[in-house]
């Protein structure tokens, strides 16, 4: 498979699958562009996700005929693992399809899905721009997500990809629920050390919430899930990430050595003697030692978080630069 004509924008008014109306572009990343649409059958407004024909710039991908087969092949797979997870805090897909020339082969074509639209923007930006979350708001979003979890891991799916820009927010009465979304690198769980797909790993995890195990290409569980959950609660509580550096390459060595530090890094926030452990534990190099699923993950934080009263620290914790964060 070669790489598709290369795709325009979706003009608004085009009809998709003869239901969905695009109205525009809002969002987007490096695989791919999100629109907004509206189902005129059900008369509710959806999420058209498109991938793209090429990756964009600081995705971390070459663009190249390899990295767009791996992509497509993964953004598949997310269509495939969304449709079989029912979870309320999961994103949920309603519909897919293959946008170009109806003459064209179907690989030639850009592969998207329709799911639930959601409004309420996402963790990564609510804290970046409100600051640390407090104890009750981080306990409610890591219970969520972990259930979230428990539910794909039941069904032997990886997400592969915690991070705050893939919990976004639906907005339900004035209240914001998370959902876990963009499963577009999830896979079947592989035996602990055996060897895994090194260009979905090096090319499409984003590095800077990946376990150790990933940017080492072995084997991944449950508990890979989980030290990205934990990266994703320190982030919360400290409004920073905790591989705060311009050149996330830089930590891959000290990740990967050991536990020292990591565990320098984590004590260097101030988090206090509940919830240090907790993120120790979480974080370990060896996936054996952390905790051996989602739920259990949760569990501990609701027992921890619920001795510090107040958002913990507005503190950036640095590696080894405290220069300002240029990639993801």
């Amino acid at each position: 498979m070669g790489l598709p004509r290369p795709e325009t924008e979706i003009p608004q008014g085009t009809r998709l699958l003869d239901r969905y109306a695009v109205h525009d572009r809002f969002d987007g990343g490096g695989m791919a562009s999100i629109y907004r649409a509206w189902d005129e059958r059900l008369e509710r407004v959806v999420c058209v996700k498109l991938l793209r024909t090429t990756m964009a710039e600081g995705s971390g991908s070459t663009g190249n005929t390899a990295v767009y087969r791996s992509t497509y092949t993964h953004f598949l797979k997310e269509a495939l693992a969304l449709s079989k997870l029912q979870h309320p805090h999961t994103l949920r897909i309603y519909d897919f399809g293959f946008y170009g020339d109806p003459a064209l082969p179907l690989e030639e074509r850009s592969p998207f899905h329709v799911s639930e639209f959601l409004s309420g923007g996402n963790l990564d930006t609510r804290v970046r721009e409100g600051g640390p979350v407090g104890p009750a708001v981080a306990i409610d979003v890591v219970e969520k997500i972990a259930g979230a979890l428990a539910e794909a891991h039941s069904h032997g799916i990886l997400h592969r990809d915690i991070k705050p820009s893939n919990i976004l927010f639906a907005e339900v009465s004035g209240t914001f629920v998370p959902k876990l979304a963009d499963f577009g690198i999830a896979r079947s769980a592989a035996p602990l050390g055996s060897g895994g797909d090194t260009m979905a790993n090096l090319t499409l995890c984003s590095p800077r919430w990946a376990a150790p195990e990933q940017l080492a290409n072995a084997g991944e569980g449950p508990s890979t899930d989980v030290y990205a959950l934990g990266l994703v609660l320190h982030f919360m509580l400290v409004g920073a990430p905790l591989f705060d550096v311009p050149r996330i390459r830089d930590t891959f060595g000290p990740r990967l050595a050991d536990d020292g530090w990591v565990s320098g890094l984590v004590r260097r926030a101030g988090l206090g003697p509940a919830v240090e452990p907790l993120l120790l534990r979480c974080l370990r190099t060896n996936p054996a030692e952390r905790f051996p699923d989602a739920p259990s993950f949760a569990s501990a934080a609701r027992s921890a978080l619920m001795h510090i009263p107040t958002p913990v620290s507005s503190r950036r914790t640095t590696g080894p630069s405290s220069s300002p964060v240029s990639s993801s």
